[in-house]
């Protein structure tokens, strides 16, 4: 039942004594009258007639129906979705005989109504075909559902679609009660003899009903456990096929499966796709909500009936998603997949069962998502990895940060996955899924995105270093992974007697950490206090008027068309080509405006002055390797054999150790901070500053930046350049 009804729990007596009269909560039918003047009549009229009366397709009992339903409890009666009764008598004319989504939503979830009025449901079939009917037409579903669906297309071909069972003409859309019971809307319909797998590979039946309305049409696993796809074998399993086995987009398996056979550790490491909850309570809902659409195809029927690439589909919250490096560009390589599959002669797309595998076995690698494809990390050696590398870990993270426990992360929805002891593992991975970051994304709106809310957040690290981030609404749901796994003070704190010991690790895009000057080791008698003007921090707030209302990381990266995309700038062969988030205009006016040419030269600044770093760090004998832990005691040979550096104290003395580990923290936090220069341009130059000041000859205050650079040969002359003018000839 709506949640709008949980409102009116006080109310249910009243409405029970006004039933008679008016139908609870209106002085008529909720979606008006045809006539003037047609009142209610009792409710009890209306099931003394009808007390046999069963649904023409189902064969359901339309008043015991009702009786078990919670609109009877809640006295919603039968007038308040039919009309008014006034001149029916039995006989006569009533208002709605058959009430469509118009009456639903009179009463039910406005936003829900929206959604569904733009979605492919809404839209009805594009053609009536006996064979389609029992996907693309009302009638064929609630009939097929009823009559025993098998999954097999012959079986159902001669059960539902036989010649004159549905008439053209009584064809109808996909509408609400296609999907929920008639005279029980709070009970999803029953499909009778469809017990879909939970898992790929096992028979063992999802008891889930939402699972089994949705993939009754949507098939996604078969009884016995096989995976419903082309109907070849992919990745060494077999899959069986069902219509529209040669459109990959209409194949939900190319999109959310994840094959164990390509997980981590093993040939070929890839995530192919996001994995369905299938055990739990809202596996379909879990992202969608009841627009459905995500407009995942790209291709197109041009005039002569070919496939061809349409470049004008819109976006949608699932496409930007998809695109997004929280999900690791997911789309971006299945669309790269279909893109290199032989074209046809003539140059339009190949649409067959090839091309779906194709599609199919493409996903997350190690290049474009090394967060997702990098480690088994529901593994139990990963637990602490777990709170930002897997939605089940954000998500009970963010639903209670001061009680989260690793060792309860439950992964079951995962091939293989069991809580042990000990822990066994899947070789699917998470994506970071909507359900990570939204408490309900199926009701997430414009005014309401359903956000989990950790409130202010405080980290401790290592060494019982601590960080504190204010309460910047929706923007905690971020900085809870974007603050970095330590902080300066994790080495500060250290009580190492040697200065003798392996690398404290940053860890990687700590951009809140930088936004809030929270991250880097801060030399003592340093300020690094931001400077009054600083805005970057109250974006999103009501210091920042028109930037928003979500904090800094929304306001600046999801102030787009393309809003879970997560970026702000466009791009091309790696320079910026335009600057799509709003909140930057805001501010940045006048002789102060960005442009993506100005942008694109201080990122370039930024990155030489990052490589003077470098360069002063193995002038003594420190060397930087994109490789944990990162600092090596020569340069990196790929291949070779490669000792770490763990000797700080060998540098500058003891006493001088944690400000020599200090130097290589701030320049691994901002080499894995490749927006830092627009996040606090302040704080991460006084932080390159100072490291280079310090390990240059382990004073402060006494080197010629300009001289020290010039004297890198490592640096070209354009690395020389960039890096002096952004730091320039006095500390920032």
């Amino acid at each position: 039942m709506n949640k709008r009804y949980l409102s009116f729990a006080v109310m249910a007596t009243l409405c029970f004594l006004l039933l008679v009269i008016s139908g609870c909560g209106s002085s008529g039918n909720k979606e008006g009258d045809t006539a003037a003047g047609v009142s209610k009549v009792s409710e009890t009229a209306c099931t003394t007639c009808h007390s046999a009366t069963v649904e023409k397709l189902t064969g359901n009992a339309v008043v015991a129906k009702y009786v078990a339903s919670v609109h009877n409890l809640k006295s919603v009666g039968c007038q308040d979705c039919h009309g008014a009764g006034g001149q029916h008598n039995g006989v006569g004319p009533i208002p709605y005989p058959d009430p469509t989504q118009g009456q639903c939503v009179t009463c039910h979830n406005q936003t829900d109504k929206v959604k569904y009025a733009s979605s492919r449901h809404a839209a009805g079939a594009d053609e009536f075909v006996e064979k389609c009917n029992r996907c693309h037409t009302h009638q064929g579903a609630v009939l097929a559902n009823a009559s025993g669906y098998t999954g097999d297309k012959t079986v159902m071909d001669a059960k539902v679609n036989a010649p004159g069972t549905i008439a053209d003409a009584d064809a109808e859309h996909i509408k609400c009660n296609t999907c929920h019971e008639s005279h029980k809307p709070d009970s999803l319909r029953t499909v009778t003899g469809w017990a879909p797998s939970s898992v790929v590979g096992s028979a063992t039946a999802s008891t889930n009903d939402q699972y089994k309305v949705c993939t009754s049409c949507h098939t996604y696993i078969n009884p016995d456990g096989t995976l419903v796809a082309s109907g070849n074998t992919v990745n060494g399993s077999a899959t069986a096929s069902f219509y529209h086995n040669s459109a990959w987009y209409r194949v939900i398996a190319s999109t959310h499966y994840d094959s164990p056979a390509t997980g981590v550790g093993l040939a070929n490491t890839t995530i192919e796709g996001y994995v369905i909850r299938t055990n739990k309570a809202n596996p379909c809902l879990d992202c969608h909500s009841h627009d459905f659409t995500t407009n995942t195809g790209n291709l197109t029927r041009n005039s002569a009936g070919k496939y061809v690439l349409n470049t004008a589909v819109e976006a949608t919250t699932y496409t930007d998603w998809a695109k997004s490096a929280h999900a690791g560009g997911l789309l971006t390589q299945k669309y790269a997949a279909q893109d290199a599959y032989p074209k046809k002669a003539d140059g339009t797309y190949d649409r067959s069962v090839g091309l779906t595998d194709a599609v199919m076995v493409a996903g997350v690698t190690g290049t474009s998502g090394p967060a997702w494809e990098h480690y088994d990390w529901d593994a139990s050696n990963r637990q602490a990895c777990q709170q930002c590398h897997t939605s089940t870990g954000v998500s009970n993270f963010l639903t209670s940060p001061t009680t989260y426990n690793a060792a309860l992360n439950d992964f079951s929805h995962l091939a293989g996955w069991t809580a042990g002891p000990p822990v066994v593992s899947s070789k699917q991975n998470e994506l970071l899924y909507c359900w990570g970051c939204h408490s309900d994304a199926s009701k997430a709106s414009s005014t309401d995105s359903k956000l989990r809310k950790p409130g202010a957040l405080t980290f401790t690290y290592t060494n019982a270093a601590t960080a504190t981030y204010p309460d910047v609404s929706g923007s905690n749901v971020c900085l809870a992974c974007h603050t970095g796994r330590e902080t300066g003070d994790s080495i500060k704190n250290d009580a190492d007697a040697d200065g003798v010991r392996s690398f404290l690790n940053s860890h990687y895009l700590a951009a809140g950490g930088q936004v809030f000057g929270t991250s880097g080791y801060e030399y003592t008698g340093l300020s690094y206090v931001n400077p009054t003007y600083f805005k970057h921090d109250v974006i999103g707030t009501a210091a920042a008027a028109g930037t928003g209302s979500n904090g800094p990381c929304v306001g600046c990266h999801m102030s787009t068309a393309n809003k879970h995309q997560f970026t702000n700038v466009t791009k091309s062969a790696g320079v910026i080509t335009a600057i799509t988030s709003t909140a930057c205009a805001t501010c940045h006016t006048g002789n102060y405006a960005l442009t993506p040419a100005k942008l694109t030269e201080e990122e370039e600044e930024y990155q030489a002055a990052i490589e003077a770093a470098k360069a002063a760090m193995a002038g003594k004998g420190i060397h930087f390797y994109a490789g944990y832990p990162y600092w090596y005691k020569a340069a990196y040979v790929v291949g070779g054999v490669n000792t770490a550096f763990t000797n700080w104290a060998g540098t500058y003395g003891l006493a001088s150790w944690k400000d020599t580990m200090g130097a290589a923290f701030n320049i691994n936090l901002l080499i894995h901070d490749p927006g830092g220069y627009a996040h606090n341009r302040y704080y991460v130059k006084r932080l390159l500053w100072d490291s280079m000041d310090f390990i240059t000859n382990g004073t402060f205050g006494d080197i010629d930046m300009t001289a020290t650079i010039d004297g890198f040969a490592a640096l070209t002359a354009a690395q020389k350049t960039a890096a002096k003018k952004y730091l320039g000839t006095a500390r920032p």
